[in-house]
């Protein structure tokens, strides 16, 4: 903590009880009147007091951020503890920080009083009302002593950064869970391997096993045949991310979402639902630069921690430079792909739409927000987002006749219709596999 040590300094109170008892004094001397001397007594024997009882050291102040990570919404005590010194008496402590904390005491100003020299606890409580990088800067100290007389500024440069996770409000106990037709997970790879379940009956190929070799078909057909099988190997979870536009205005968790807002708050509790049923899962972030917008596939406590901490790093500052095309590489046939977008623009339906094209199981999660919208004071603005919304009307139309399913995210309630939707899609798939 980068500490600026203040220097006591004499109040207003102080210089006006010197001049004025020196005035009456004065005036009291020059023109006889003995009342007078009476009123700049007080003035005098008060100016003298402070000045002999005026504290010469300075306090020390100790600000400790006790955590780098925390949930949105949930809360922290910021330990604020001030060593007073002799003639000290009152201590006022200010914290400048992100604008989405919020404190305890609502203007995130602390005092108290110093009865005797010793350590004296402000422990402030602050909760981050979003998810991101939140900063608590500096903290500003002002001390006073006993007299009133005298009055110490600090500053303590902080730098301390929070790390706020999106909040998810999954009950997972309520979303109906289809029963798994993998050995971890509720999604099996689509691919053959030398796993123990039953894929079909195929022609002997060389370097297959003698003892899968299936003998009553081989008899019927007078040729070969042995026992194919799926993969041991789960199948993959896709979460794509689209953060190119941030539409709406966030007003936190009190407040309503913007689509940004939904966008990182969907992906944590789908990732959080899947994992939690032993399903492997990944992350990409499109719309943000080439750089670190990849979590790969894992599974685990762990790796969702891994998720939801570069969630909280999605840069909104960025997003109207970034860009929305990914290419459809490292995702095998059969993926399940869950594509959470505002679809402010055609090139997120035509990206899902590429990956179906490639075998992947995809489903668009709608995230753009359903008030908010279109509201602004300029007329042009509204008249211009009016016609987008019925071209956007038009273009999830045709996806979806297509037979790309579109599911607009109203709360973890909506995982339920997401499973069902995975459910029929994945025995579609299955009937056509065999």
């Amino acid at each position: 903590m980068d500490e600026r040590a203040g220097v006591w300094r004499s109040t207003v109170s102080f210089y006006r009880s010197i001049v004025g008892g020196a005035v009456f004094a004065l005036a009291a001397v020059l023109f006889g009147r003995p009342e007078l001397l009476v009123i700049a007594v007080p003035f005098l024997v008060f100016a003298l007091a402070a000045a002999l009882n005026r504290p010469t050291a300075a306090p020390t102040t100790t600000v400790t951020v006790p955590t780098a990570q925390v949930t949105e919404g949930e809360s922290f005590v910021l330990p604020i503890t001030v060593r007073s010194v002799a003639g000290m008496e009152h201590v006022s402590i200010g914290v400048r920080r992100d604008f989405w904390f919020r404190c305890d005491p609502t203007p995130g100003i602390m005092q108290g009083g110093c009865a005797s020299i010793g350590e004296v606890a402000l422990p402030m409580t602050m909760t981050p009302t979003r998810w991101g990088i939140r900063e608590i800067s500096a903290a500003y100290v002002m001390a006073s002593d006993a007299w009133g007389a005298s009055v110490l500024q600090q500053h303590h440069q902080l730098g301390a950064r929070v790390l706020a996770v999106p909040r998810t409000d999954v009950a997972l106990s309520s979303v109906p869970a289809l029963a798994a037709s993998g050995l971890i997970g509720a999604n099996r790879a689509v691919k053959p391997g030398q796993g123990s379940e039953f894929a079909g009956i195929r022609a002997f190929r060389p370097g297959d096993r003698m003892k899968d070799i299936h003998w009553p078909a081989s008899l019927r057909s007078r040729d070969l045949q042995v026992i194919s099988h799926w993969s041991e190997q789960d199948g993959q979870v896709i979460l794509v991310l689209d953060a190119a536009a941030d539409l709406g205005i966030s007003g936190g968790i009190d407040g309503a979402p913007s689509s940004l807002d939904t966008t990182v708050r969907a992906a944590s509790a789908i990732a959080e639902f899947y994992l939690r049923r032993g399903d492997r899962v990944g992350v990409r972030i499109v719309g943000q630069g080439p750089f670190n917008n990849t979590v790969r596939i894992g599974t685990g406590k762990a790796h969702y921690r891994r998720i939801a901490e570069r969630l909280a790093q999605v840069e909104t500052t960025l997003n109207r430079r970034g860009r929305t095309d990914d290419r459809a590489q490292g995702v095998p046939p059969g993926t399940l792909l869950l594509m959470l977008s505002p679809m402010a623009g055609a090139g997120a339906l035509t990206q899902a739409a590429t990956y179906q094209r490639r075998g992947a199981h995809v489903v668009v999660i709608d995230t753009l927000p359903s008030v908010g919208l279109g509201a602004g004071v300029d007329p042009t603005q509204s008249l211009h987002w009016r016609v987008r919304a019925l071209e956007r009307a038009r273009e999830i139309s045709q996806i979806e006749h297509e037979g790309l399913p579109i599911l607009p995210w109203e709360g973890p309630g909506t995982l339920g219709t997401l499973e069902r939707v995975i459910g029929h899609l994945q025995s579609a798939a299955r009937v056509m596999r065999r």
